[in-house]
């Protein structure tokens, strides 16, 4: 994996829109992945869900524990 970001950001990340997601690649209870332009969003905790409100944005509910970011 060729990680850019990667940090423990809690709930820094609850609700926060997510713009141009192409695929839902991996979801899980603990892990969801997604395709956006130019990477893979790939968020790690408990209790996660992906929420597409349409347009190619989304949003993940649930208990964060890390994002990171692959290309």
């Amino acid at each position: 994996r060729d990680y850019y970001a990667s940090r423990g950001l809690g709930d820094v990340y609850k609700r926060q829109v997510i713009s141009g997601v192409k695929k839902v690649l991996v979801a899980k209870d603990d892990e969801i992945a997604i395709s956006v332009s130019s990477c893979v969003v790939r968020v790690l905790g408990k209790g996660l869900e992906i929420v597409q409100i349409g347009g190619g944005d989304a949003y993940i509910k649930g208990e964060t524990a890390g994002v990171s970011f692959e290309k």
